[in-house]
């Protein structure tokens, strides 16, 4: 199948998803809080 229309829906790369899939459902937090959930979001965000 060809799929002709990315600039409304573009398929995720499988590496992206794997690098992503930690962050959906164990080390999600808000990289803005002060708390160490947070500390750690932002430090994961500052290294991708």
């Amino acid at each position: 199948m060809i799929y002709f229309d990315n600039a409304a829906s573009t398929k995720v790369d499988n590496e992206v998803i794997k690098a992503m899939n930690p962050y959906y459902g164990m080390d999600y937090a808000n990289a803005s809080s002060i708390h160490e959930m947070g500390q750690l979001a932002k430090e994961s965000l500052e290294k991708a």
